[in-house]
């Protein structure tokens, strides 16, 4: 899902991921969003640990800031990175917990 959305919008400054059974007061959001630099690596969540990671609970959805999905998926970076990943999920629980393994990587 992030690589489909950065490869659509690779100059974004911020990345929505959000499940359709929540409700976001957009306004509210992109008010707050203004007020942080997009040029940082964030990766915005209501955190949860599994194991020794700290990753977004799906459930209420995440953001990451430009910089953050460039670290991932980014010119400078391998191409297939959701591909790569098809082997490290075997055993995990949640896309979530990979994405943020992948972001510690």
């Amino acid at each position: 899902m992030a690589e489909e959305a950065y490869f659509k919008k690779p100059r974004a400054n911020w990345y929505v991921f959000i499940e359709t059974d929540t409700y976001v007061i957009w306004l509210d959001l992109i008010t707050w969003l203004k007020e942080l630099d997009f040029t940082k690596p964030l990766y915005l969540v209501v955190g949860l640990m599994h194991g020794e990671t700290y990753f977004a609970q799906g459930g209420s959805g995440y953001i990451l800031s430009n910089s953050a999905i460039n670290m991932l998926l980014g010119p400078e970076q391998p191409k297939g990175l959701a591909a790569s990943w098809d082997v490290k999920m075997d055993g995990e629980c949640c896309g979530d917990v990979a994405l943020a393994k992948a972001l510690y990587e």
